[in-house]
């Protein structure tokens, strides 16, 4: 059972088209957003994290969700408070089949 403290958006990116003369994708993508998920999140802080060779507070967030397809490997995640935190790129997804949930971590 997730306890929903925020929610999640996955990055939808769609072609614009097909170039007539060769058949592919035009490079041009068209970004939306999907609907909102509900999600409960937790924040870990890397209190040692390195940016550019600087000393920095790096955060990772770890996300539950109700299982489902994942469309993406970007998502927004907001806080029901507080709205948008970030948007972060996935580094792992992992499914709890056991409670029908997938774990997101950014």
């Amino acid at each position: 059972m997730i306890i929903p403290n925020g929610t999640i958006q996955f990055k939808i990116k769609t072609p614009s088209g097909i170039n007539p003369d060769t058949g592919f994708p035009i490079r041009n993508t068209e970004e939306t957003w999907s609907e909102e998920r509900e999600c409960q999140y937790t924040a870990r802080y890397d209190l040692q994290g390195k940016v550019s060779d600087e000393a920095a507070t790096t955060p990772t967030f770890v996300i539950l969700i109700e299982e489902g397809i994942i469309p993406s490997e970007q998502i927004r995640l907001c806080d029901n408070a507080r709205g948008l935190i970030g948007e972060f790129r996935l580094r792992m997804v992992e499914p709890l089949r056991a409670v029908c949930q997938t774990r997101l971590t950014t």
